[in-house]
């Protein structure tokens, strides 16, 4: 089974899936951000290279994975692409919150750590364009196929029912 989970920046995609993982250790965190870790330096070449690599370890045949990213844009696109006819279960966990909250999360949150290419676009600009695009429904245009499973994540105190409720699921999931 592999687990998109997708979401804006700083809506709490990486804390659910640490928290995901110390529950249950069959999973296998596939994270773009990792990957821009270990190949990525900051310029397009590089980007295309860790998106390269993720998009190779998301190709992989382990049967528990965690992939996270945005889902949205190219990235996004080139994910579908290749999940699109995947014999894998595929089934697709939408972190949704608030911008503003967003914002508040990644003040203190160290950019050099996560090599990025330089865009003109600030980064509270980039959170607000994203939500844009969640409020229009694009992830679900594109994954409407797969099962879904929306999680409001306003509070670090929701992330234990948030948790609870995601291996809920994917016991049901199962056993279909």
């Amino acid at each position: 089974m592999k687990v998109l989970v997708l979401g804006n920046i700083g809506s709490g995609k990486t804390t659910i899936c640490q928290n995901i993982l110390t529950q249950d250790r069959r999973w296998q965190l596939v994270s773009i951000d990792e990957f821009r870790r270990q190949y990525g330096d900051g310029s397009l070449k590089g980007e295309y290279l860790a998106r390269k690599h993720f998009l190779d370890e998301v190709n992989q045949k382990n049967s528990w994975q965690l992939i996270e990213c945005t889902g949205l844009g190219e990235l996004g696109a080139a994910l579908y692409k290749q999940l699109k006819n995947s014999p894998m279960k595929v089934s697709v966990m939408i972190v949704q919150c608030d911008p503003e909250i967003c914002l508040q999360r990644i003040q203190n949150r160290d950019w050099s750590q996560i090599p990025y290419p330089k865009v003109e676009e600030k980064i509270s600009d980039t959170i607000y364009r994203l939500a844009s695009e969640f409020e229009e429904n694009l992830i679900w245009k594109t994954f409407s196929q797969r099962e879904l499973f929306y999680i409001e994540n306003q509070y670090s105190k929701d992330i234990e029912q948030i948790i609870f409720s995601f291996l809920e699921k994917i016991s049901l999931w199962e056993r279909f």
